[in-house]
Order: structure tokens, then C-alpha cells, then sequence
């Protein structure tokens, strides 16, 4: 759906939303491979990350996310 709205959009770029809307499911993998790994670490560690997206990872492994929220909103705003 995501890639056919794309290319109506963008025609020319059509070939390359279709191609990468077909491997995207594939790929996901590799996401839950993260939360697996993180999940999985021994003890009850918590995590500080660098990168906002990062939050969500760290959520979807149930673990704590120490990251202070002032750093968060430095790194959402870029300053």
C-alpha cells in the first residue's frame, strides 16, 4: 500500500518502492534479533541509549531506559 502510493507520487521511483516494499517483511527480522539480544542480556541491566529510536527497542525488551530525559530532548532537537 505504502509503496504503491509512492510511486502514483513518483512515478519514476516506482521499480525501487515496489523492490524494497517486497523485502521489507524479510528484514524485519532483524529488528527482533536486537530486542532478542537485548532482552536476553543476563541481570536486570539497565540501558541508556543515544538515539531516541533506540527507546523502542529497549521497550520491546522490557528493559529499564536510564537515559536522561533532558539528553533525549537535546538529541530530538539537535542541540
Amino acid at each position: 500500500a505504502v509503496a504503491e502510493q509512492l510511486a502514483e507520487l513518483d512515478p519514476d521511483g516506482a521499480a525501487v518502492y515496489e523492490a524494497n516494499a517486497a523485502g521489507f517483511p524479510e528484514n524485519l527480522h532483524y529488528v527482533a534479533d536486537v530486542v532478542d539480544k537485548l532482552a536476553d542480556t543476563p541481570g536486570d541491566a539497565p540501558v541508556a541509549q543515544t538515539e531516541t529510536i533506540g527507546h523502542y527497542l529497549v521497550s520491546a525488551a522490557t528493559r529499564d531506559d536510564i537515559t536522561p530525559p533532558d539528553f533525549t530532548n537535546a538529541i530530538e532537537n539537535g542541540t
